[in-house]
């Protein structure tokens, strides 16, 4: 494993993962029915970081970790549909061959993305005082 990279893995198979020394594992576990995607699909992805959506993703993921507490606190819907879309159209941009669907799944990951940042960040009561124009 290599720090910072982005991995797949079917947890209905076998599998292991070794890397040398210290260090901590940011983990997104999704349901493949979650994704979309058949198992086939999900085993033959390939070349994950040539996908326009590998550093959002990661930084998806980043920004998770960092704010789960505060998420689950003050908002009323889960990150949890936007961390799959976000995974299938990631998936689906190294492993399908119909542009049509990449191109639907990632325009859907934007949206859902958007609005998870507008809640975030316009539902929280403004203080009065500071700029607040009347």
């Amino acid at each position: 494993m290599h720090r910072g990279a982005l991995y797949v893995t079917d947890l209905n198979s076998c599998y292991s993962y070794t890397r040398s020394g210290e260090g901590i594992a940011r983990i997104a576990q999704v349901e493949r029915s979650a994704l979309g995607l058949t198992m086939e699909q999900v085993e033959s992805a390939a070349h994950l970081r040539a996908s326009p959506f590998y550093d959002l993703l990661r930084g998806h993921i980043a920004t998770l970790c960092t704010t789960a507490p505060t998420l689950a606190a003050h908002d009323r819907t889960s990150p949890a549909p936007i961390t799959a879309n976000l995974a299938s159209t990631l998936l689906r941009t190294t492993v399908s061959t119909d542009d049509r669907t990449s191109r639907d799944a990632a325009n859907g990951y934007l949206v859902d993305r958007a609005a998870l940042f507008m809640r975030k960040n316009f539902s929280r009561p403004r203080a009065h005082g500071r700029g607040d124009r009347r």
